[in-house]
């Protein structure tokens, strides 16, 4: 007798009615309706309590997908089948999204739907159980073969922040008991070249300065002689300085790891200069809405046109902190600390900048010799 017949006489047998002398099967799940929308409810061989919606507004129907998805979990209670969910991805996104909203950073949920709008239109239709590792890497494959406007491949890194976020997709789907794994965890993400190539030279800075507006000068001051990241900067509060030690609390930070800065005197005194809205709780205000920034993309582009700088971000004002501290020799531990990473190779791509000669220092294993007599 095959496992297909032999389960198919076993449910027969149990859902016998009672008057043959076996006990009915109870319903473990239930239908509710939300939003003109009809949802089921249903336990888990584990006993964990899993929500769908029907994607109905027709009660009958809601309640035949509920029936089935309990006759599945009955199999997979007796054979011990692994139980997955069969909602589409487009759809966990009403879910997904009210969790980053939760959860998450704005500059985070915005680069999660930056990323969407490049995963939705191949993945969006497929129920999450159905994506597998190898959907991901071809997906990957084929945006590193698309080309922009000016001839160049996309970034490595662009391609890694979409995969990214459909990897917190599905952690986050696996936390719901959606589904049993993550693709995106066996696929070979492409690599970043993370060669430290721009920094800011002492003529650009002066012709830097030259272009700043006076309202964005003390944000570019804190970013030159803090390392911080532009968000950390522009989300910085009153509360997280302190003056009598002269310390910066960075709490918004990207690794969610609260560090502190030491201020130096052009810090100090640039901090100090600087009116205290009592509207706001932020450093810095943008003085057209009365609220913080919420970013400088356009203004910084405007900028470096301005001052004729070509190829420099807001972000390279950090790499010219680093920059600056290792050829000052500074050691790297301590550089590492000041950036808040957590790995002491991505400070690394700044050791090549240090003073040290490495001529001189290969050279100082060479025995002296000793002076003729």
């Amino acid at each position: 007798m095959t496992l297909s017949l032999s389960l198919s006489l076993f449910v027969f047998l149990f859902l016998l009615p009672a008057s043959t002398g076996r006990t009915e099967v109870q319903q473990l799940g239930y239908v509710y309706i939300r939003g003109g929308t009809y949802y089921i409810a249903f336990k888990r061989p584990d006993g964990r309590w899993v929500r769908e919606s029907a994607e109905t507004d027709k009660k009958t129907l809601a309640k035949a997908m509920l029936s089935s998805r309990e006759h599945e979990m009955f199999e997979a209670k007796v054979v011990g089948l692994p139980v997955q969910s069969d909602i589409r991805l487009e759809k966990f996104m009403e879910e997904y999204r009210d969790y980053a909203a939760a959860n998450k950073k704005p500059s985070a949920v915005r680069a999660d739907e930056v990323a969407l709008k490049k995963l939705l239109p191949l993945f969006g239709k497929m129920k999450l159980r159905e994506i597998k590792s190898g959907d991901v890497q071809r997906y990957m494959d084929q945006r590193r073969l698309v080309k922009r406007k000016n001839g160049k491949r996309l970034r490595a890194a662009t391609i890694r922040n979409e995969v990214h976020t459909l990897s917190a997709i599905f952690r986050e789907a696996i936390r719901r008991d959606l589904v049993q794994s993550n693709p995106c965890s066996r696929v070979k993400k492409p690599k970043e070249d993370n060669t430290i190539v721009r920094y800011l030279t002492p003529d650009e800075e002066e012709r830097l300065f030259k272009a700043l507006s006076e309202q964005r000068k003390p944000i570019v001051i804190v970013a030159l002689h803090t390392g911080m990241r532009k968000g950390e900067i522009l989300n910085l509060e009153w509360t997280d300085i302190d003056f009598d030690q002269r310390l910066i609390l960075v709490k918004n930070t990207k690794s969610d790891r609260k560090r502190y800065i030491p201020m130096n005197d052009v810090v100090f005194e640039t901090l100090k200069a600087l009116p205290v809205d009592p509207e706001s709780k932020y450093v810095f205000v943008n003085p057209k809405t009365g609220d913080v920034y919420g970013d400088i993309k356009k203004s910084w582009a405007t900028t470096m046109r301005r001052a004729k700088i070509e190829k420099f971000r807001f972000h390279d004002l950090r790499h010219t902190f680093a920059s600056r501290l290792v050829q000052a020799g500074i050691p790297i531990i301590v550089v590492m600390e000041l950036l808040g990473h957590r790995d002491l190779t991505t400070t690394m791509r700044y050791a090549h900048l240090a003073p040290t000669d490495m001529r001189q220092a290969v050279e100082a294993l060479v025995p002296k010799k000793e002076p003729k007599a």
